[in-house]
């Protein structure tokens, strides 16, 4: 049995009067397994689309990564379909026909070749990395300059991905978005926030269009005649309230203008959008904890960082954690082989991670009071010393953490033992390597720290 694929940017598929033309091309294509691309179709309406189209034929889409639903896939006995990936620009599926072959199939969409510029974009990077041979290695290093090239296209040309984001959240972004009425030709009297009132959708109520009379596209302009407001009588009082306060505003000939109040304060009100205002008002924010800058030290090791906050939080998978979700390990210290393993013990309780731990804050000068977790985290969030002492000792402290969990590992996956000098040697490379690598950031940061580092030897 053959199986003919096709796909169709069909650009919208809502109108009846697209119909036809999709029947004829998928009747002269004679297709088993289709795809239509850019179909604008809500997942309300999916299924009435579908049957009027492909009646008896069985379908998937990607409504659930977009809301527009940019890709549907179709398909007809006795072909048998499962969808593997789904994504707001990609579909992939497998495709399995009775008593013939199987397939793997993705349908995509890139907003990209939507771009004029895009064939010539192409065409350059293409052509940009000549190559004498076709090989693997040629064609890998042509398709790493057409994606700079891309790059470069998608970042000019189509926002970046911090507004992307706060696009999908524009439901929660608007309560920060002002309209003042100019004209009132780009301002919609229901869903666009003109008045005090926000949405007026929201504050009279879904069946404000009906009640009223006035459609729910319907604009500012196309309800101002003659100097004057050619509205019905309020039915409602949240409605009475909205007439109130358009006696008190006019239109003119100027164009409206948007104004984002993400501050309390007019002065602070603004025309530029800011996706850094936007997004720490939508975030869930909690109060700063004592330990931030200890644990997100600024010109700190990423990684480092990211393991000293999870063990700030107690959430690594020690021996003691292990045993409370009820998995059966063995309870004992890999390092010491004398108590149960816990956060508390491996820092630094335990006699080989206290060894690393207290060389390196005895060379510091840092003293300790005890060498327990809670203290020594403690003793790190009241230091007051000058900024270099203080940031070589955090981050001595962080390497340490990573050092010591990074040899319990080893010693239990792959049965490999290092001396507590040995790490320490190690940690004092990881050190010198970090100061040495902002030297052209902050050289004298970086001269003054690396002094420290080396005088304390």
């Amino acid at each position: 049995m053959s199986i003919n694929i096709s796909f169709w940017n069909v650009r919208g598929i809502n109108g009846k009067d697209k119909h036809p033309d999709f029947l004829n091309w998928r009747n002269v294509n004679k297709v088993s397994f289709g795809a239509i691309l850019e179909s604008h179709v809500k997942e309300s309406n999916l299924s009435i689309v579908m049957n009027a189209i492909c009646p008896g034929w069985s379908f998937a889409s990607n409504h659930s990564e977009d809301e527009d639903g940019r890709i549907i896939i179709f398909w007809k006995h006795p072909l048998q379909v499962s969808v593997l990936l789904k994504t707001r620009q990609s579909l992939t599926c497998f495709v399995h026909c009775p008593g013939s072959h199987s397939f793997t199939v993705t349908a995509f969409f890139n907003y990209l070749v939507t771009h004029p510029d895009f064939q010539e974009t192409v065409t350059s990077g293409w052509e940009f990395t000549s190559s004498d041979s076709w090989n693997l290695s040629s064609l890998s290093k042509k398709q790493k300059q057409l994606k700079k090239y891309l790059k470069s296209l998608n970042k000019d040309n189509f926002s970046d991905i911090q507004k992307r984001k706060i696009l999908r959240l524009r439901h929660l972004a608007v309560r920060w978005l002002k309209i003042l009425p100019g004209n009132g030709r780009e301002c919609r009297f229901w869903t666009s926030p003109w008045s005090p009132f926000g949405q007026l959708i929201n504050f009279v109520g879904q069946s404000g269009p009906r009640s009223t009379g006035i459609p729910i596209s319907s604009s500012l302009a196309s309800l101002w005649s003659n100097d004057s407001w050619t509205l019905a009588p309020a039915r409602s009082d949240r409605m009475e309230e909205v007439l109130t306060y358009l006696t008190s505003i006019s239109l003119s000939d100027r164009p409206d203008t948007m104004i984002w109040n993400t501050s309390t304060t007019r002065s602070n009100q603004s025309r530029c959008f800011s996706a850094n205002q936007v997004y720490n008002l939508i975030r869930e924010s909690n109060p700063s904890v004592a330990w931030k800058n200890v644990v997100w030290l600024k010109r700190g090791i990423p990684k480092f960082k990211t393991l000293t906050w999870l063990f700030v939080l107690d959430r690594c998978p020690t021996r003691n954690r292990l045993l409370a979700w009820g998995l059966q390990t063995d309870a004992g210290c890999l390092l010491c082989n004398r108590y149960q393993e816990s956060r508390d013990h491996l820092f630094f309780d335990c006699e080989y991670s206290y060894a690393i731990w207290g060389s390196l804050a005895t060379r510091l000068n840092f003293s300790l009071q005890s060498n327990s977790w809670n203290d020594s985290l403690q003793a790190l969030i009241d230091f007051t010393g000058d900024s270099t002492l203080r940031y070589l000792i955090i981050l001595a402290w962080q390497a340490s953490i990573y050092e010591i969990w990074k040899e319990r590992n080893n010693r239990l996956h792959r049965n490999i033992f290092r001396s507590p000098s040995s790490l320490v040697s190690s940690i004092n490379a990881t050190v010198k390597n970090r100061i040495s690598s902002f030297r052209d950031d902050n050289g004298v940061f970086s001269s003054q720290t690396m002094q420290r580092w080396l005088s304390t030897n």
